[in-house]
């Protein structure tokens, strides 16, 4: 030891006489998910040459970014992209090559400067090429009547698949944002087009003013040979707006004309500014997942943007996906989740801001249901192994887009307004201004939101609204009513949480009081005498309990005023056999009651009970049940009733009681069903009315179809072949190892016949054998293999999950394999809680 120290002394000794030499260059260790803090981004401008008939592009970026400490390198995003030339510059002349590091991130790349650097401001120049094939991620193309287009999609990772840059929302930066195209072609972007000139005879350059402060995601581009339709100057600030279609389909356009004045107009008041934009191009994509709120520049699903106005359904789909667009210009755009554990910020109040819009422009047919099956929607989310808190953590590059499910659109919308029935509409909307003033152009936090609520409410709201974000799962609230002298609902909380309640109340009209419920609230029922009282008066997002003088006894006398309250009377029962309180013999009296009754949105409620029950049955038990149902659908034909109710309960008929169909109907929607596959098309709806006589013959026929069919029409195919029955699961399970059929397609009928109640234990049945050749074709997929195991319910399937599942799943699935394993341990409790069903049946 001695002599190495003096080697080393010596050593450094010489250096020193020779002068100072170049900083040690130390291995690199890539920092994770998230980008270091010791940079920020203060601009950028991106260069981007773009031909939609070719399938790849070049591009550069100069990004001026501060430094924030002593380094010798810096990280950036960049994903499946080529990486050239890159250079950087600094104070006082300083600069020379940016040299790409070896060591790769997580979908990040480091760039060393080749010395260290003090901290200030630098600018990195990077050139890169990438490919145009992502399907609607990054930059892609897609062909559509005749001509090739380009367009972007950045949210929720994928701004890093076409430029390199700091991507991740905290970073709201400007964007200055030049395309090279096809002369012949419209270029389009977030800003307006500020300067054009030729490059060649065949090519030109685009170049658009800067943004405000926009997060890498919302970058938004589009190119091809458009048609731009003027749509006018709309809204408060006079906002000039275009819709963007492909060649040819302009008068096809003329919904954005016919319905988008209102939604802005709508919007703006609701707010109390102008809309936060300087133009507008509304544009279609020929294939797109819905649409995309980029700001200045809104994609639409083509379908969404082409039709008549006329048609309502059309008009009334319209009107609501432009309402949440529009909405995310402030929550999401203006106010931006600092990341992606907050997304709920985001889409929630555009999922409820824009359903209320919705509502005030007569879009929705059935507001009574609609508020109800949002709450059941939300609900169904938040139950067993798929039960998220509104703000959830992020642990890897997939889980930003993994979380925008019905956690943060559904249950954050219901959230939000069950805190408005509570506060009252103009006080939650005084709550939401004041939330957008404090942190307009910024980023914002779950937190930031509750001290806004805590600064306009007080201590207990703003601690009831932090524990709707941070907790799983739905509050339950006991109830009872007292009816001797001050006729009043005494409420209580379970599991230590605060709930904003409504009860509603009829006396000379239906009344509601609303109240924050804990351990003991009282609350006044104001009526001479004492009234029928509901526990839910605003669908709210809670369950109730009646524990003791329950209103009328049960939910089969209930005659309840809004009809949003039949239904949910019928899911809080469901709820309580899902919680193992309730045993079948009240269970059946209570399904029953509803299935039998006259009214459609009490036989709405009683699907909930129906499928409460259906999940806890055991295939000793599935003939009877069956017998049962097929017996009280009745009230499940949806006559004479509106058109959205109606395909409620016709869809709830199809999947409860498939056989209760009498022969003429079942021979005369076989033939329909041959009819539809002589033409490629077919109809899962009417698949499932025929899928037990039609047996195998039918599912290899639709199987066969599957593969010739193309895009979302595949997808159709393989949908219709999980409503058949368990004694076409074997063949279901087969199709996973046809490698001419991509593993997504094999997977989907597998997966629909795991979750159904009837066809799950035959479905893992097949499936357990081949499971190791299955979890290496899902790959990263393999959490919808977990999520769907997790609907089995026996204590021998249980063991065979655990016991296969284990050694198959990686590290990361595992968190995911508990869940599914608790899920169906809750399942096995709650069917025990059950008790005897054949025995109530028969009753």
């Amino acid at each position: 030891m001695a002599s190495r120290l003096l080697l080393v002394a010596v050593v450094a000794c010489s250096a020193s006489e020779r002068g100072p030499r170049p900083a040690e260059r130390h291995v690199l260790v890539a920092p994770g998910l998230r980008l270091p803090d010791d940079a920020a981004p203060i601009a950028y401008d991106l260069h981007l040459d773009l031909d939609p008939e070719k399938p790849t592009f070049s591009g550069t970026v100069a990004i001026r970014a501060k430094i924030t400490k002593p380094t010798d390198h810096v990280w950036l995003h960049a994903d499946e992209l080529v990486l050239g030339a890159a250079t950087w510059t600094g104070a006082a002349g300083t600069g020379g090559t940016l040299a790409l590091d070896p060591v790769e991130g997580d979908e990040m790349r480091a760039f060393r400067f080749g010395k260290r650097i003090e901290p200030g401001e630098v600018t990195l120049t990077i050139a890169f090429t990438g490919a145009l094939d992502h399907d609607q991620e990054g930059l892609f193309r897609q062909r559509a009547h005749g001509g090739w287009y380009i367009f972007s999609q950045g949210e929720s990772v994928f701004a890093r698949r076409f430029t390199p840059c700091f991507d991740e929302p905290r970073f709201k930066t400007p964007w200055r944002v030049t395309l090279t195209v096809p002369s012949s072609d419209v270029a389009l972007s977030n800003m307006p087009e500020t300067a054009t000139r030729d490059v060649d005879d065949q090519r030109k350059e685009v170049s658009f003013a800067a943004t405000g402060p926009l997060p890498s995601y919302l970058v938004a581009i589009a190119v091809g040979p458009f048609e731009l339709v003027e749509v006018g100057k709309l809204g408060k600030a006079k906002l000039p707006v275009r819709v963007a279609v492909q060649r040819g389909e302009g008068k096809r356009a003329g919904i954005v004309a016919a319905k988008l004045p209102a939604v802005i107009d709508a919007l703006e008041r609701y707010v109390g500014e102008p809309l936060p934009l300087a133009k507008l191009d509304v544009v279609a994509v020929p294939h797109l997942f819905g649409a995309m709120e980029n700001p200045g520049l809104i994609t639409f699903d083509e379908p969404m943007l082409l039709g008549e106005p006329r048609v309502k359904p059309f008009a009334n789909n319209f009107v609501l996906v432009a309402a949440h667009e529009l909405a995310h210009q402030w929550f999401g755009n203006s106010v931006t989740p600092a990341w992606w554990d907050d997304l709920w910020l985001s889409e929630g109040f555009a999922s409820w801001l824009g359903a209320k819009v919705e509502v005030e422009l007569g879009a929705v047919d059935d507001v009574e249901l609609r508020v109800a099956l949002t709450r059941r929607e939300a609900i169904a989310a938040d139950t067993g192994s798929s039960a998220a808190p509104l703000r959830r953590p992020m642990l890897h590059n997939a889980d930003p887009d993994n979380s925008f499910d019905e956690i943060a659109y559904q249950k954050a919308h219901v959230v939000l307004s069950t805190f408005e029935s509570y506060l009252g509409e103009e006080a939650f909307r005084d709550v939401l201004r004041a939330y957008l003033k404090a942190h307009a152009g910024a980023i914002a936090t779950t937190a930031d939101f509750v001290a806004v609520l805590r600064k306009a409410t007080n201590d207990a709201t703003a601690t009831s609204f932090d524990q709707y974000v941070r907790s799983t799962g739905v509050p339950v609230v006991e109830l009872r009513r007292q009816c001797d002298g001050d006729h009043k609902v005494i409420a209580h909380a379970r599991d230590g949480r605060t709930v904003p309640v409504c009860i509603g109340y009829d006396g000379k009209r239906y009344e509601e009081a609303c109240r924050l419920v804990g351990e003991h609230e009282e609350i006044p029922v104001f009526q001479a005498t004492c009234p029928p009282t509901y526990g839910n008066g605003r669908a709210g997002y809670y369950h109730t309990m009646w524990i003791s003088d329950a209103p009328h006894g049960s939910v089969r006398d209930l005659t309840l005023k809004p009809a949003r309250l039949r239904v949910v009377a019928g899911d809080d029962v469901a709820a309580r056999i899902d919680r193992g309180e309730l045993p079948a013999a009240d269970a059946i009296v209570e399904l029953r009651s509803m299935l039998d009754s006259k009214d459609p949105y009490l036989v709405l409620g009683g699907v909930a009970i129906a499928h409460a029950i259906d999940r806890l049955v055991g295939e000793p038990d599935r003939a009877a049940w069956s017998a049962w149902l097929n017996k009280h659908v009745q009230g499940l034909n949806g006559e004479n009733v509106k058109s959205e109710l109606a395909e409620q309960l016709a869809t709830a008929r199809l999947e409860l009681a498939p056989n209760s169909f009498g022969l003429g109907l079942v021979k005369d929607t076989m033939m329909a069903v041959e009819r539809d596959l002589t033409s490629m098309d077919v109809s899962v709806m009417l698949v499932a009315v025929v899928a037990t006589s039609g047996g195998d013959k039918l599912f290899a026929r639709i199987a066969d179809r599957a593969k010739e069919a193309q895009g979302d029409m595949r997808e159709e195919f393989y949908e219709a072949l999980g409503v058949f029955g368990p004694a076409q699961a074997p063949l279901a399970v087969a199709l996973l190892g046809d490698a001419s059929i991509e593993i997504d397609q094999a997977w989907t009928p597998v997966e629909h016949m795991l979750e159904r109640p009837a066809t799950r234990s035959a479905t893992w049945r097949a499936l357990k054998p081949v499971l190791p050749a299955v979890v290496k074709r899902l790959d990263s997929d393999v959490d919808e293999l977990l999520a769907a195991v997790g609907s089995l319910c026996d204590k021998t399937e249980r063991a065979e999950v655990a016991q296969t599942l284990q050694p198959l799943v990686a590290d990361a699935g595992k968190p995911q394999l508990a869940r599914a394993l608790a899920a169906i341990d809750h399942c096995i409790a709650s069917r025990s809680k059950l008790g005897d069903l054949a025995g109530a049946l028969a009753h």
